[in-house]
Formats: structure tokens, C-alpha cells, sequence
């Protein structure tokens, strides 16, 4: 990509899975992300993206 210098990405995470149904699972989990992006073309750009996050996703079998 024109312009880019760097990324970083840094990603951790924990989760617990139960099954309420017969036919559904549930994942809760919570993690903290950084994402550091460099970017140089008529100016410099340097990005940094970082905090916690909680989610849920539901698997229907």
C-alpha cells in the first residue's frame, strides 16, 4: 500500500462458553486491543487505536 510505513496489531483475549439449549451456545468475552498504524504521504499520520472490549455471540445449531 503507497504510504504505509507500519502496522501493529496486538490482540488478547478471554471467553467462557455455556449452553443454556440444546440448540444454542453462548460466548461472552471480554479482551483489550492496540492497533498502531504509520502513514506517511503528504503528511504524517500516526494512529493509535487501544482500550478494552466486552462481546457476545450466539451460535444456533
Amino acid at each position: 500500500m503507497d504510504g504505509l510505513e507500519q502496522t501493529w496489531n496486538f490482540l488478547a483475549l478471554a471467553g467462557y462458553r455455556f449452553k443454556p439449549r440444546k440448540n444454542l451456545d453462548i460466548n461472552i468475552f471480554a479482551g483489550y486491543r492496540y492497533l498502531s498504524i504509520e502513514y506517511e504521504k503528504v503528511a504524517t499520520i500516526d494512529v493509535d487505536l487501544k482500550g478494552p472490549f466486552l462481546g457476545v455471540a450466539l451460535e444456533f445449531h
